[in-house]
């Protein structure tokens, strides 16, 4: 009977050893998942820190690109107006007869310089009446200085916009 209680106890203690072999296998698994784990959610958090904080750079960046276009739109028709309000007072100028276009001395129609001895021809302040263009003509030309002028500002505008884009694109504010 002696030897059953010694292989008894001899089978205790082995089953004993490999339960708590196995119960500190799995607490040390168990311990290194956490650790693992651990150090996965670090980086998690910090990778998520660092999406928000671009996420916000970028909605910075657009929200500011949006008030740069607006602010050339603004600017733009802005312009735009104050240059058609100054035509607009041009041509009544030019209908009133208030305002007059001449043709330069050099470019008179007989070819002559326009340059005049001195003492000959008449004494008048505003040049000759001859070398002044007609009504039509002189509205004529401040419609072109005026569509020369609308597209000017519309290329400072498009040069404005590209700008605005290329601030945004390479990053560079301003």
């Amino acid at each position: 009977m002696r030897l059953y209680l010694i292989i008894g106890a001899v089978v205790a203690c082995v089953v004993s050893i490999v339960v708590a072999g196995d119960w500190m296998y799995d607490a040390g698994a168990t311990s290194e998942r956490l650790v693992c784990q651990s150090n996965e959610s670090e980086r998690l958090r910090t990778a998520l820190a660092e999406v928000s904080r671009m996420q916000k750079q970028v909605r910075d960046d657009d929200t500011k690109h949006a008030k740069d276009l607006a602010k050339v739109s603004t600017d733009y028709q802005e312009q735009l107006l104050n240059e058609k309000t100054i035509n607009a007072r041009r041509v009544a100028d030019i209908r009133n007869g208030t305002l007059k276009l001449r043709q330069p001395p050099s470019i008179k129609p007989n070819g002559d310089s326009g340059v005049t001895p001195p003492g000959a021809g008449t004494a008048r302040c505003d040049g000759e009446a001859e070398g002044e263009f007609s009504i039509e003509t002189s509205e004529r030309l401040y419609g072109y200085a005026e569509e020369a002028d609308e597209v000017v500002l519309q290329l400072t505008a498009c040069q404005a916009v590209i700008d605005a884009d290329r601030r945004i694109e390479g990053g560079v504010d301003e």
